[in-house]
């Protein structure tokens, strides 16, 4: 990679302490509270997963940190920078959010869109800027997508979307970049490109935090993994650490054994592999002993 592309696409605010969530808690209009006193913090440069149920409370978790829902307790700061605090557009310089699918009406250039990450730089009616060109067009070419810039966005395929959602978000040169489920809607090879274009941008300090279903995506992408369980994060470990055959099956109330294996290179993968009698057995034991957070103390 060239000093020029590192230096424009490292965000100018990024930072050096972690995102950290305090005490969180929300839940939509007067309904009662679906997110529980989160706790957590994000490094610079680091890659976190959520693992949890439908209906957990990840996307809401998700809402409430980006501050798409109004916290009822807690806080999100980087530093002293209380995030809840700050203009939308200031925030913006901060964190950066993809979400499942996005679909515009308009046909869009691959550019254009690209380009709209640079909106919180911008003064109202205010025009683009060669910077702001030249910024878009390394995001395009660190996705390897400049060929695609002339291409009308609704034209492209799903993972192409993704890749453009990604790059719009490197434009936006925040320090953060918040996911979720950014695959769910992909091949299984597009998962996988995709994931591995967003594990490129820690190279530029960027931490991501991505909600997901599937632990094949925290052992390949991720340092950290949070389970969640009623809106509760329950357990924050390594991959490694969290990903057992006992937490699937209580996570996902369904026997799920998970197994290291060795590649003829010598590496070690994990596979989860569902409906096996030993993972049955676990998850009937998880039954009677204390719950998953219980195995982290």
């Amino acid at each position: 990679m060239s000093t020029d592309r590192y230096r424009i696409l490292r965000p100018p605010l990024i930072s050096q302490v972690p995102l950290r969530v305090s005490g969180l808690t929300t839940g939509y209009e007067k309904g009662p509270d679906i997110v529980h006193e989160v706790s957590f913090e994000l490094k610079p440069g680091r890659f976190m997963c959520i693992l949890g149920e439908n209906g957990c409370g990840k996307t809401t978790l998700l809402k409430a940190i980006l501050a798409l829902l109004p916290a009822r307790h807690g806080s999100v700061k980087i530093g002293k920078t209380d995030l809840h605090m700050l203009h939308e557009t200031q925030r913006a310089k901060y964190l950066a959010y993809i979400p499942q699918a996005h679909r515009t009406p308009f046909p869009f250039t691959v550019g254009d869109v690209i380009r709209m990450g640079r909106t919180a730089y911008h003064q109202r009616f205010s025009r683009e800027t060669a910077e702001d060109r030249a910024i878009a067009d390394a995001c395009m070419r660190q996705m390897q997508i400049e060929h695609l810039a002339e291409w009308p966005y609704t034209k492209l395929s799903g993972g192409q979307q993704q890749l453009v959602l990604i790059a719009r978000a490197l434009a936006q040169q925040a320090s953060f970049l918040i996911m979720d489920e950014p695959t769910s809607h992909l091949d299984y090879g597009n998962q996988y490109r995709v994931l591995e274009k967003v594990n490129e941008l820690r190279q530029y300090g960027i931490g991501v935090l991505m909600v997901t279903h599937d632990p094949s995506h925290c052992f390949y992408a991720s340092d950290h993994v949070m389970l969640m369980i009623d809106g509760k994060i329950v357990a924050t470990a390594s991959p490694e650490d969290a990903i057992t055959s006992q937490s699937m099956s209580e996570l996902y109330h369904f026997p799920i054994a998970v197994k290291r294996f060795q590649l003829e290179c010598k590496a070690h993968r994990y596979a989860c592999i569902p409906g096996t009698s030993n993972s049955r057995e676990n998850m009937e034991r998880s039954r009677y002993n204390s719950p998953i957070s219980s195995s982290f103390n």
